[in-house]
């Protein structure tokens, strides 16, 4: 099986200029078939500030591949590389996100701290992660097979040769950027899911570009049964609904902050459909537009009403981050 699904994996390597210096990046890849046109997609962060782009494969190992930015989405952090279209690919299938399963075997294929072709197994830990702050729109599945720098933008696979995710992030107590802080594999592994990254993939061929991602400024929380009164003692009140999000921050510059919403609020629906849980309600702005009036019913304070938010530009700065363990890319 790994040896079907390694030709359409890649070693992907960057070229950027700092000061006075080049400086050369590691990361990795993989190739996709779009209406008989191939790409290469990676993350946007492996690729980001790149003056030049060079892929490789492990059975042409020789053979430089110059790639170039067909466009780009930084909220999912996935980039879709152009490549030339003189020669065959393999290329790879996604998996369907709806029989995910947590306890699934699963094996990453990267080039960590460039060491090219590393595959390292593991299972699917969650299936519908969601790092708030500075990755909060991007569905992530949750793996413990090990991911080092060098593995961001290669393939997640489940043991039929799907791709279940692309490989992003670590979650670390340190900070991969300073020596000595304690970063390094914590056994938690991030990635954009599979259906993520093909709706991401679609906006970009269709839109080139930046692709622009809609934010409500606030920080979510999933209301269900077996919370409900530690959300009632979070919230200082009654709360009537049993399903929703929760609202646990909102920032007051932000798209949901402006229209008026509180700490504490828990939305039901958007324009009509029911949200059950935080994924769902960031699934649907994350597919809005910016600049899109969305109707939200919520519960606040055991009232009930309709609040009217524009959504905005998806900016850092207008969502909580997480305070004492953080989001680490894998460059």
């Amino acid at each position: 099986l790994i040896e079907q699904v390694m030709p359409s994996t890649s070693l992907i390597v960057t070229e950027k200029v700092e000061g006075m210096r080049q400086v050369r990046g590691i990361g990795s890849g993989f190739v996709i078939n779009h209406e008989g046109t191939y790409y290469m997609v990676t993350n946007h962060h492996v690729i980001d500030g790149s003056s030049k782009i060079f892929t490789y494969f492990e059975h042409t190992p020789y053979d430089t591949i110059e790639a170039t930015v067909k466009g780009f989405d930084k909220v999912a952090d996935i980039a879709v590389l152009e490549i030339p279209q003189d020669r065959e690919y393999s290329t790879v299938k996604f998996a369907d996100h709806t029989k995910l399963k947590r306890g699934q075997d699963v094996f990453a294929v990267g080039n960590p701290h460039g060491l090219v072709f590393n595959v390292t197994k593991g299972i699917i830990n969650h299936t519908e992660r969601q790092m708030n702050g500075r990755w909060p729109y991007a569905i992530s599945v949750q793996t413990d097979a090990v991911i080092n720098q060098g593995n961001s933008g290669g393939p997640l696979f489940n043991m039929k040769g799907e791709v279940v995710a692309i490989n992003t992030m670590i979650y670390s107590k340190g900070d991969p950027a300073k020596p000595n802080s304690g970063a390094g594999w914590d056994g938690i592994g991030m990635g954009a899911r599979s259906d993520v990254i093909q709706e991401t993939i679609l906006k970009i061929l269709t839109r080139g570009g930046e692709i622009e991602r809609a934010s409500l400024g606030v920080s979510l929380a999933t209301l269900q049964p077996t919370i409900h009164e530690l959300a009632e003692e979070e919230f200082g009140t009654e709360i009537l609904s049993e399903r929703g999000a929760a609202l646990l921050a909102v920032s007051e510059t932000g798209p949901a902050g402006m229209a008026g919403m509180k700490k504490g609020d828990i939305v039901l629906s958007v324009d009509g459909v029911t949200v059950l849980d935080s994924t769902e309600l960031s699934l649907i702005v994350q597919r809005a537009d910016p600049g899109t009036t969305m109707s939200l019913y919520i519960e606040r304070e055991t009232q009930f009403m309709t609040v009217n938010v524009v959504v905005d530009v998806f900016n850092p700065d207008t969502v909580t981050e997480p305070t004492e363990e953080e989001v680490a890319p894998a460059p």
